[in-house]
């Protein structure tokens, strides 16, 4: 092969690969929200009160335990807490969020291909860790990253629920609008994969919609504190603050 035709193979390529970046983008979406909680059972009934329908889940054996608000179109809300002494990095993780008052834990983004992710990441050069079981595959950031507060999922199988679960007295069938901290490294990930924002009255802000709802990025609210999930919005008149 000579150097024109290896020129123009790198070429076709390269513009394959910006193509299929931008083609997962518009398949990007919120997953779900994690929500750190002192208490589990008086969560739930905190968000029982509010008209949602909410589902616990078990005990782990690292001391987490949690529960789910699920929307018909496959996003959702899980409620963290912790029983007792953490027993592993990642309940460890939790206690110390707890700790510090930070209840927006993370956003979970699914939708996304781990080769599609992996390649946006790369050409960012941005560092990430990837971690599997049997059910899924997360792709997630270093404590000390841009990125900490978010992290994607690849479903190894379709996951589905009872149908009763989706059905909540006030109404909701999901998220209208996320908010969450950042910088502009966080609005050029989601541009990378393709997410295009919409015009605002805000110029501190970036509002990028996605099949289940919208993220607004907005600038960091304490400087000494983590990056955080801080409102989630569901309608004009339902808004959970978590700062």
């Amino acid at each position: 092969m000579n150097l024109i035709s290896t020129l123009k193979t790198c070429f076709c390529l390269t513009i394959a690969i910006s193509q299929s970046i931008t083609t997962s983008g518009q398949e990007l979406r919120i997953d779900h929200v994690i929500t750190v909680v002192p208490n589990l059972d008086e969560a739930i009934d905190e968000y029982g009160k509010m008209g949602f329908s909410v589902k616990k889940g078990r005990l782990h054996d690292n001391g987490l335990t949690n529960a789910h608000i699920k929307f018909q179109n496959q996003s959702s809300i899980e409620l963290m807490s912790i029983v007792g002494e953490p027993k592993d990095e990642m309940a460890r993780n939790y206690q110390s969020l707890l700790n510090a008052g930070i209840k927006g834990a993370y956003l979970a983004l699914s939708g996304l291909s781990l080769d599609s992710i992996e390649v946006a990441l790369i050409r960012l050069s941005v560092k990430y860790e990837i971690s599997k079981d049997a059910s899924w595959t997360y792709v997630t950031f270093p404590d000390e990253s841009e990125y900490h507060h978010i992290f994607f999922i690849i479903y190894h199988s379709e996951h589905t629920s009872l149908e009763n679960l989706f059905k909540h007295q006030n109404k909701v069938d999901g998220f209208e609008n996320i908010k969450i901290e950042g910088s502009n490294k966080l609005t050029e990930l989601f541009e990378e994969f393709g997410l295009k924002p919409v015009i605002t009255e805000s110029h501190l802000s970036s509002t990028f919609p996605t099949k289940t709802g919208s993220i607004t990025v907005i600038p960091q609210k304490t400087q000494d504190q983590r990056y955080q999930v801080v409102e989630l919005s569901f309608d004009e008149d339902l808004k959970l603050k978590l700062f």
